[in-house]
């Protein structure tokens, strides 16, 4: 049924869908492809791919040879093709593949399909195959106007074990898991011919979505190599025999042929031809080459690109109508998109007065099938994260970021000829278009931000280097910085005294890391000390005699002679209220210079001493005696200290033996020289390989605020008293996408009149950085809505190769704010990206003071 906006047009329009009888109404039958090419069929000129059928279906009907996806994905063209909108119009994360890893995405439930429409009209409505929309209840075909739904929700089942990658049965009819026995394009094609066979005396519209020939690539006679409880997020491809795909998607292609054979058969079996509107196309472009070496994959002829990619190769399809007797057949150069088939397909049913109220962005075909005309002119637009084109007849802009080309494809179909430079006022119009239609589709979002922006405080940033160079065996790690205010006891000065602390890292180890360095400046970092090594935090030795090192008292059963421990993941904080540079961290034991598995760990904490420019022995902080407590730490995380001199501190634990990580908010207290439990809050996890770690905490407003570190995505969460939060969520941007964040930290940087996160993502062309953890961003945060602000976003510190993962944020003056990073040197040769192991300092220099801040 339709939805929310629709019901008032239903009612005004209701008349319109009666008008013609249900003899008088064609049926529809729309079969997708799943990443099949523009060259992958005979038709379209392969030489190696037997498609007699397609071949066949060509030649008795109209064969488009500019025919586009709206998105060189598989969600972002379904997402186009069911609503017959623009997919960035339900947020940017519609620009992609939906993962299933994040189960609350899914198409949005008032958006009005094809199938609401249709059904609505008096239309038996089924869906058979791969829905990619959403992959729980409510987020089902059944809730998107389809009577019946059998297949997978999921990018990439099994295609006979349908098991999806995460090892969870993913074959359903409508909202429940009902497992098959077969081939997915079999079953597909079983299920379909089974609808027309029950809808042959009443209009039908059936949508078949197949997963072919999307990995896991899989012929019908090969066997299925997923089975239920294991995943498969790294061994997604299936077993393809070899690195020459070809053989194994030629199989694929074939069997997809043979099922678009079969309905075309069932219909001329029910005498339903003539009745029956038919289009075949594709979901976007194939894959000529995949990462692991996989290489003959697909064809896209003589386009250049692949899917992901927003050259022609990544959204230029084969697309083949059919219907007896209504279209001529034929070919035609017309440039035509995905999104077109819903007003196409309401017109033909009658239904055309429906199509405006709609607001629909693409354009009805039906008088280029009917009759032959000619379409007005239009212009096409297509974005995938920060890559962008746009079509305007012959024309295509190309925007990958920054660099902008332009091609004549009439020219040059290959996109091989920038004529940018000869055509600069063209350009120019085609990038003002291309903002427009970023304005729209971005729709109220982009408004509210701009009016945001406009009312927000600005900053500049100021790139600098501390130090650098890299000996090839050890790196800086771990750059974090205090600062001592001007005239505070210890610092007579008018600048502020920066204490940044740092350590060496073992290259050839895991989180080996040795005693913390010391680097300070006095005039605004225009000038900084060496490093020079801080004894107080040399390794100490577990002897299985006399006296413990520090720490080791929670658990010496787990220690074992020869043990180490250190400190690490530091950061130095002032504390206003006792007027010491309080430094906190976490203790890391070693045994064989390997990070013990199985360890005490302690909140860890030392206390800068200004005039000699030393650090006291650091100590542990004494817990409560609980098995979770034995390990538990505030390592790379920010504290909040309140204006009564109590500490808010966050911190990770765990029992030795478990593997999932909790967190919780400490409330301690400090006198100067010793940190003390008080309390703690209420304790946070999920059920995510390792759980929650590395919290930062801060204060907005009235409002408390914790971001969390997760392997597969960062969690916020919010607080009325800074100790008791609510569940935590997945960070997102506010179009709805996932910020992309994952297994590293988030900061806070906090302003009097804004609040910021600073993070990592993956999506900026950053996959071959260690966990994408490079460049490093900086975007505003709506405190409302705990969403990252996607147009505030900017970079901090650029990628040259290393990670910069690991990092600090320190409120020099009201005035700066500097965040502090080193370029980790792992994996082995990062450096030849340009990485030297700089420790990085980002001022960020506000138009106005932050309050929060005590200044000159």
């Amino acid at each position: 049924m339709w939805k929310q906006v629709s019901l008032l047009i239903v009612v005004t329009l209701c008349g319109s869908a009666s008008d013609a009888t249900a003899s008088d109404r064609p049926n529809f039958i729309i079969i997708l492809a799943d990443d099949l090419g523009y060259g992958d069929l005979a038709c379209y000129g392969n030489a190696v791919n037997r498609t007699p059928h397609l071949d066949r279906m060509a030649s008795e009907g109209l064969r488009f040879t500019d025919f586009h996806t709206n998105g060189p994905m598989c969600s972002a063209t379904r997402a186009a093709l069911l609503t017959g909108k623009y997919q960035h119009r339900f947020g940017r994360h519609f620009e992609g593949a939906l993962s299933h890893k994040n189960e609350h995405d899914g198409l949005p439930l008032d958006a009005v399909t094809i199938a609401d429409a249709l059904h609505d009209a008096g239309y038996a409505t089924g869906m058979y195959g791969k829905w990619h929309l959403g992959f729980q209840p409510p987020l089902m075909p059944p809730q998107q106007g389809f009577d019946d739904f059998r297949g997978l929700v999921t990018g990439g089942g099994d295609h006979h074990s349908h098991i999806n990658r995460s090892g969870g049965k993913d074959w359903w009819h409508n909202n429940e898991i009902e497992m098959e026995t077969g081939y997915s394009t079999n079953l597909i094609t079983q299920h379909s011919q089974e609808f027309i066979r029950q809808h042959k005396d009443e209009p039908f519209f059936l949508y078949v979505a197949h997963l072919a020939i999307h990995f896991p690539w899989q012929g019908p006679e090969d066997k299925g190599y997923r089975v239920e409880g294991q995943s498969y997020w790294d061994n997604k491809h299936g077993v393809p025999r070899g690195s020459n795909v070809g053989p194994v998607t030629r199989d694929m292609i074939e069997a997809l042929d043979g099922s678009v054979g079969q309905i075309l058969g069932t219909l001329k079996e029910l005498d339903l031809d003539e009745d029956t509107f038919v289009i075949f196309t594709s979901d976007n472009g194939g894959y000529l080459t995949y990462s692991g070496g996989f290489h003959n994959i697909s064809s896209n002829g003589p386009y250049r690109g692949q899917k992901t990619e927003i050259f022609e190769g990544g959204h230029r399809v084969p697309a083949i109508v059919r219907w007896p007797g209504k279209v001529e057949p034929g070919v035609t150069d017309q440039t035509t998109a995905t999104f077109d088939l819903f007003p196409t397909l309401l017109e033909l049913a009658g239904l055309e007065k429906q199509i405006e109220p709609l607001d629909l962005d693409g354009t009805s075909l039906t008088s280029l099938l009917m009759d032959g005309q000619t379409l007005d002119d239009r212009t096409l637009f297509w974005r995938i994260r920060e890559h962008r084109a746009v079509r305007q007849g012959p024309w295509k802009l190309v925007a990958l970021g920054d660099d902008v080309s332009l091609y004549n494809l009439d020219e040059a179909m290959d996109e091989s000829h920038d004529v940018a430079p000869a055509n600069g006022r063209l350009v120019a119009e085609l990038q003002e278009k291309l903002a427009n239609w970023e304005a729209d589709v971005d729709g109220k979002q982009l408004q509210r931000e701009l009016r945001v922006a406009s009312d927000q405080l600005t900053y500049d940033v100021e790139l600098t280097t501390a130090t650098n160079g890299f000996d090839g065996d050890y790196c800086w790690v771990h750059a974090r910085a205090g600062a001592v205010p001007p005239q505070a006891p210890g610092n007579p000065h008018d600048d502020p005294l920066v204490v940044m602390t740092t350590q060496k890292l073992l290259l050839t180890g895991s989180d080996v890391f040795y005693a913390l360095n010391q680097l300070t400046t006095e005039d605004n970092g225009q000038t900084w000390t060496e490093p020079l090594p801080l004894e107080s935090f040399a390794r100490q030795t577990f002897t299985g005699k006399g006296a413990l090192p520090t720490g080791a008292d929670s658990a010496p059963e787990l220690l074992q002679p020869g043990d180490e421990t250190t400190v690490c993941d530091f950061t130095p904080q002032w504390h206003a209220a006792t007027q010491k540079l309080l430094g906190t961290g976490h203790t890391v034991w070693y045994r064989n210079n390997r990070v013990n598995d199985v360890r005490p760990r302690g909140t860890a904490y030392a206390v800068f001493d200004p005039d000699s420019r030393t650090w006291s022995k650091w100590r542990t902080i004494d817990m409560p005696n609980e098995p979770k407590f034995i390990n538990a730490g505030a390592g790379c995380v920010q504290r909040l200290d309140l204006p009564n001199g109590d500490i808010l501190m966050p911190i990770y634990f765990k029992e030795p033996q478990s593997k999932l990580s909790s967190v919780t908010v400490l409330r301690c207290t400090f006198d100067g020289e010793s940190l003390s439990y008080v309390e703690h809050g209420n304790e946070m996890s999920v059920d995510v390989p390792r759980g929650l770690g590395e919290p930062s905490i801060t204060k907005f407003a009235d409002r408390y605020y914790l971001t969390l570190r997760n392997d597969e995505q960062g969690y916020v969460t919010s607080s009325d008293d800074g100790l008791h939060f609510n569940e935590p969520r997945p960070w997102r941007f506010d179009d709805g996408s996932h910020l992309g964040s994952y297994n590293t930290q988030q900061h806070w940087v906090t302003h009097s009149e804004g609040l910021f996160l600073v993070y990592t993502r993956r999506g900026a062309d950053n996959d071959h950085v260690f966990r994408h953890r490079a460049p490093l961003f900086i975007a505003r945060v709506d405190p409302d809505t705990l969403q990252v602000i996607r147009s505030t976003e900017q970079i901090l510190v650029p990628e040259r190769g290393a990670r910069l993962g690991n990092f600090g944020v320190v409120d020099v003056s009201p005035d700066e704010t500097w965040v502090t990073v080193t370029e980790w040197m792992q994996p082995k040769g990062v450096e030849k990206h340009g990485s030297d192991n700089s420790i990085f300092v980002a001022k960020l220099k506000w138009d106005r003071p932050n309050t929060l801040v005590v200044g000159k």
